[in-house]
């Protein structure tokens, strides 16, 4: 078995000189040397800040009202995210209000509230605003990457050292699977996303709508093939009344004119046979035509349940929005119009559609009256469509 010299020669360690009673003898200290420091040079140049955790995801909080950003066109900015969607549908008017050589509104807002020093300097030196939209946007990813890192779950490791052994033979160095397994953690990253509104929801919104204008439209009008349906088996089945009270009428007078008994059962005989094939006939043609009305039917109710998948489709994109709106805190409708559009549906359920129209067109004047951003705008408009069209729906039937 190899001693001590041995493995530390073989990890590059020298061993000290001993005395005779094998104690360790310490290095003997050298003087040290007086070194003159040079005076450092103050780094003009911005490090890179890299964030903790919580303080990243204060960045997508809404800040309080005395430390909001007031754009020129009036609107409030709450967060650095707000900012960044602004951005994007900024005129040039309002940005070269706040961005000009001498000044950057932007930069000085970000430095004096979110103390972020490298993303007030970064912006300062962007000129274009589709600079400032890139900047903001690679500082966005990082502030997400260090959530993400910060909400993964910690794992305690606890080494298992069994593996090591007393001898330094790199031969007998082995672990094995189980035990590599044993100690080496398992973890799962969680995800964690950050939702941002997109216009293909308000798009795929405005297409299923009129979607489901146009299958309304074609319910309505199979309901009008239906009731002019009925109408004529109506007035077939008139018809064959009126045919057989004739066919008895003729019955009476022929026993009248006749007076025998035998030429009138004969009579009376020719003629059932006549009306029982016409009425076989007659009989024929409804049931073809019931069956016609039975297929249109199956038809109309199939269309009807495509219409109410779709319309259940809405609902639900409708919700994902508010929700996502609501996270944001971007779906602030006014309290008047919201409670105008409440009251609307309330009635609709009850059915007092007359008097649910009537609030329907004020909530239209209150949104035609008041201003407010163009998102709350048609989400008020598209819930109001919604209702109008229920109660549109409900006055044809």
């Amino acid at each position: 078995m190899p001693d001590l010299r041995d493995i530390l020669k073989k990890h590059g360690l020298s061993p000290s000189k001993t005395r005779k009673t094998g104690i360790l003898k310490s290095p003997a200290k050298k003087p040290e040397k007086r070194v003159i420091k040079k005076p450092v040079q103050p780094n003009t140049v911005q490090k890179h800040i890299v964030l903790k955790a919580d303080d990243a995801r204060q960045l997508f909080f809404d800040l309080p009202k005395e430390h909001r950003f007031w754009l020129k066109s009036g609107r409030r900015l709450k967060n650095l995210m707000e900012l960044f969607e602004e951005l994007k549908v900024m005129s040039d008017t309002v940005f070269s209000h706040h961005v000009s050589e001498n000044r950057n509104d932007f930069a000085a807002w970000i430095s004096d509230v979110y103390k972020d020093g490298l993303l007030a300097h970064q912006l300062k030196s962007a000129e274009t605003k589709q600079e400032h939209i890139e900047i903001i946007a690679r500082r966005i990813e990082e502030m997400k990457s260090q959530v993400h890192k910060a909400r993964r779950p910690k794992s305690h490791i606890k080494p298992d050292l069994n593996f090591l052994r007393k001898s330094f033979n790199k031969s007998e160095l082995h672990t094995s699977l189980e035990t590599k397994r044993r100690i080496i953690p398992r973890t799962i990253s969680p995800d964690y996303s950050f939702i941002r509104l997109d216009k293909a929801y308000i798009d795929q919104k405005n297409r299923i709508k009129e979607e489901s204008s146009s299958l309304k439209a074609q319910l309505a009008e199979l309901e009008k093939q239906v009731e002019a349906k009925k109408t004529e088996l109506e007035n077939i089945a008139d018809s064959i009344s009126q045919k057989e009270k004739k066919a008895r009428e003729l019955e009476l007078l022929q026993r009248r004119e006749k007076g025998s008994v035998a030429l009138d059962a004969l009579q009376q005989k020719n003629e059932n046979i006549r009306i029982i094939h016409d009425l076989k006939q007659q009989e024929a043609a409804l049931m073809s035509q019931l069956s016609e009305l039975e297929r249109f039917e199956a038809n109309l109710a199939k269309k009807a349940e495509q219409l109410h998948e779709k319309e259940l489709m809405l609902a639900h994109k409708q919700r994902i929005i508010e929700k996502k709106h609501n996270i944001f805190g971007n779906s602030n409708i006014f309290q008047d119009t919201k409670a105008l559009i409440s009251q609307a549906a309330l009635l609709a359920k009850e059915k007092r559609y007359k008097e649910s129209k009537e609030l329907i067109s004020r909530a239209r004047e209150s949104l035609a009256e008041n201003s407010m951003p163009e998102e709350e705008r048609k989400l008020a408009y598209y819930r109001l469509l919604e209702i109008a069209t229920e109660v549109d729906l409900a006055l044809l039937k």
